[in-house]
């Protein structure tokens, strides 16, 4: 075949089936030699067999992925019909005012059209809350998915890259499992074992000290595992005072901290400056739920109060303490390496307690307990914030628990004075 002389034709018929018949009609009256069909359409996801005689060849163009649909939809045919009567009005009122129309005509057409407009948004966002409402309703899937839609988190990245074995198969259910076993480690010593309250009588909180405490939290703290965030409580207190202070009340008559507050939600935080594969290099952080959070503080101010007026705290001790901070101490270094390089020879040792949270030993806390002879009530709630405590870790596709036997929750209110 003489490949000067071939006369051939490429057609693109945008996947219209009668379009594609009509070309390949057209191209056989014309009498051409080939025919190069640029995506074809498909019947039952084939091409069109070429019923003229005529050689075909198909393009291969890569079409655009679709974008990803929501898991929700709100459009209508209401909508529709309204959002296309709203625009028919909109160029009828452009229409005048280009025409030059007469004033009565041009406000008359705009008036009609700026109300069918307000009742296209309207319906427009009543529909989107009802859809999304009714989505909400009826999604039975773990939370998750919808926080993902909403706040944009589908392509949420594993920052847990701990593997001490440089196990290549490891999973990310075992990575979690290994910084709970290294955080939380079996003890077969129970805080049980090292301490038997015995109930004393404590002077009773009033809605004042209450107010104190939750009216001075810092507001947008996350929640724990029960999902009731600072402000709710906030709400309840000010509606009506004797509630929690009733409840806080029964704690302090029988020294207790409630089993349910100890339960922990826990993520860990990855540290700066060190090997991901290593558990050192990573922060356990607990959620606790916020109303447990509340006592704590309550109990914290009674707790610094006591400390205080028996001078327990030794004066320079700066860290977690109200009034007092980080910039007191250095302040209080320098000067005295001023005073001291004056006359004298110089030198300053830092010491750091690795873990120091993470490592508290319970049994050496109770007997520093008994050594400045800490009243009943402080010691009998302090074990039982420390007794059956739990951490779970939790997200859409896993769940893992594990005991605490040591250390205390990095979260926690009163932590620090422990």
């Amino acid at each position: 075949m003489d490949l000067v002389n071939l006369r051939g034709i490429q057609i693109n018929t945008n996947h219209c089936q009668t379009a594609h018949v009509s070309a390949l009609q057209a191209a056989s009256d014309l009498n051409l030699d080939f025919i190069t069909v640029e995506d074809p359409y498909t019947i039952a996801g084939r091409p069109m067999e070429p019923a003229l005689g005529h050689k075909m060849y198909s393009s291969k163009n890569e079409k655009k992925p679709k974008g990803k649909k929501h898991g929700y939809t709100f459009w209508c045919d209401d909508l529709r019909n309204l959002r296309n009567s709203t625009n028919v009005l909109y160029k009828k009122y452009q229409g005048f005012k280009r025409n030059n129309s007469p004033e009565d005509v041009i406000q008359e057409a705009g008036t009609e059209y700026r109300k069918s407009r307000g009742q296209y948004k309207g319906l427009l966002l009543r529909t989107k809350r009802k859809a999304w409402e009714d989505y909400c309703g009826n999604y039975t899937e773990k939370f998750g998915g919808i926080f993902r839609m909403v706040f944009n988190k589908s392509n949420k990245v594993n920052n847990i890259l701990v593997n001490p074995d440089n196990d290549q198969n490891v999973s990310f259910e075992d990575r979690i499992k290994t910084l709970m076993k290294h955080f939380f480690p079996n003890n077969d010593s129970n805080i049980g074992d090292i301490y038997t309250p015995s109930v004393e009588s404590v002077e009773e909180l009033n809605y004042k000290e209450i107010d104190l405490v939750i009216y001075n939290f810092k507001k947008g703290k996350a929640p724990g595992l029960d999902q009731l965030d600072y402000k709710i409580w906030t709400a309840i207190h000010g509606f009506n005072k004797n509630f929690l202070t009733r409840i806080f009340n029964l704690c302090f008559k029988f020294n207790y901290f409630p089993e349910y507050l100890r339960k922990a939600n826990i993520f860990f935080l990855q540290k700066s400056g060190k090997d991901p594969k290593s558990c050192d290099a990573y922060r356990p952080v607990c959620l606790l739920p916020t109303i447990g959070k509340i006592l704590e503080r309550v109990f914290q101010n009674r707790f610094n109060k006591y400390l205080s007026l028996n001078n327990i705290i030794h004066r320079n001790q700066n860290g977690f303490r109200e009034g007092t901070g980080c910039d007191r101490a250095l302040d209080n270094i320098v000067n005295k390496i001023r005073e001291t390089r004056s006359n004298q020879h110089c030198a300053l040792i830092s010491l750091d307690i690795k873990a120091a949270f993470d490592n508290m030993d319970w049994s050496v806390l109770f007997k520093i307990f008994d050594f400045y002879k800490i009243p009943l009530f402080y010691r009998n709630f302090i074990y039982y914030y420390l007794l059956d405590r739990k951490v779970v870790f939790k997200d859409e596709t896993l769940e893992i628990e594990r005991n605490c036997h040591k250390s205390c929750p990095q979260g926690s209110v009163v932590v620090p004075n422990l």
